[in-house]
């Protein structure tokens, strides 16, 4: 069995999944960085930082986030805690489905799988 799960993140808010999905959405404002080795969480919190329009390079989200350089892994709850700092709310769920997926960018949430 497979176990799924994801991070949500915003910045106070709410939601309720509507029944009819737009058949595309094209959240703005998403920033792209080649990743440096084993820096996944701090490219992930680059991108949802400049999302929420605040600026911050890969190489200063590593520098917080991991525990020594080098450091190969900065688990979900880390990267949440980081997030946090910074004024993001962050929900780590399991079993979430691809409809439930539609329905959080859809309102405009990335959501970091």
């Amino acid at each position: 069995m497979t176990r799924r799960w994801w991070l949500i993140l915003g910045a106070g808010w709410s939601w309720s999944v509507a029944s009819a999905q737009p058949a595309s959405v094209t959240l703005k404002n998403i920033r792209h960085d080649f990743q440096a080795l084993n820096n996944c969480a701090p490219v992930t919190a680059m991108t949802l930082l400049g999302y929420y329009g605040a600026s911050v390079t890969q190489a200063q989200a590593a520098a917080v986030m991991k525990d020594y350089p080098g450091d190969p892994q900065v688990t979900s709850l880390e990267l949440a805690s980081y997030l946090g700092r910074a004024g993001l709310q962050s929900v780590i769920r399991y079993a979430g489905d691809a409809e439930l997926l539609r329905s959080l960018v859809a309102a405009g949430f990335p959501v970091v799988l």
